[in-house]
């Protein structure tokens, strides 16, 4: 996590470990543990910098093509075949999907010329397909990326230039670097305002 200020100078910086499973061609991670892990070091990077939460205007986030499980309510959904709730991440790396690729890919179909005329087990399709119970209970399969927006904006907005919000307060309170910052349950999907503003001060978090 690294903090900027509007000139592009870095400010702080900090990380924070993230929990993996890997069983065979199964790697399997939480986005509760996950979005844990930025809720700490944002606390930490800004606190190096001796930047308030109330500074920051603008967050970004940057992922794999991972593929995170949840329900309507945005609460975990199992992807691993131990049933461990906990485990609703499939890594980008995981390989569990090998013959769900070969399946798609021997479709022929039109629409893989999009993306370089064959799918890898590593992308996001094949692995949908993967575990059965995934489709019957999950309503959704997002990206990290865009589960990490839709946590801490209560947007399903992509892509923004910046954070689009009336004042500080209306954020979710786990990205105002507070003592609370990581106790938040998950946000369902909502669409955006489309209320631009312009920043108070030129500080982002990438």
């Amino acid at each position: 996590m690294g903090l900027f200020d509007g000139n592009g100078k870095l400010l702080g910086s900090a990380s924070s470990p993230i929990q993996i499973w890997k069983v065979g061609d199964c790697v399997e991670q939480s986005s509760t543990d996950i979005w844990h892990a930025i809720c700490a070091a944002v606390k930490a990077a800004c606190s190096l910098a001796n930047v308030a939460g109330q500074e920051v205007t603008g967050l970004g986030f940057a992922a794999t093509c991972s593929l995170v499980a949840v329900d309507s309510e945005g609460a975990p959904v199992t992807v691993s075949w131990s049933g461990d709730t906990r485990r609703n991440v499939i890594v980008w790396m995981d390989h569990r999907a090998v013959k769900q690729a070969e399946r798609i890919n021997s479709s022929n179909s039109t629409v893989l010329q999009y993306c370089g005329g064959a799918l890898s087990p590593e992308m996001q399709p094949p692995k949908g397909f993967q575990k059965p119970s995934i489709a019957k209970e999950q309503r959704r399969q997002q990206q990290p990326l865009l589960h990490a927006t839709l946590t801490a904006t209560r947007s399903s907005c992509r892509g923004c230039p910046r954070s689009t919000r009336d004042d500080y307060d209306t954020l979710q309170p786990s990205c105002q670097t507070s003592d609370n910052i990581g106790n938040q349950k998950p946000i369902p999907s909502q669409s955006p305002t489309g209320n631009h503003h312009k920043p108070k001060k030129k500080t982002d978090l990438l």
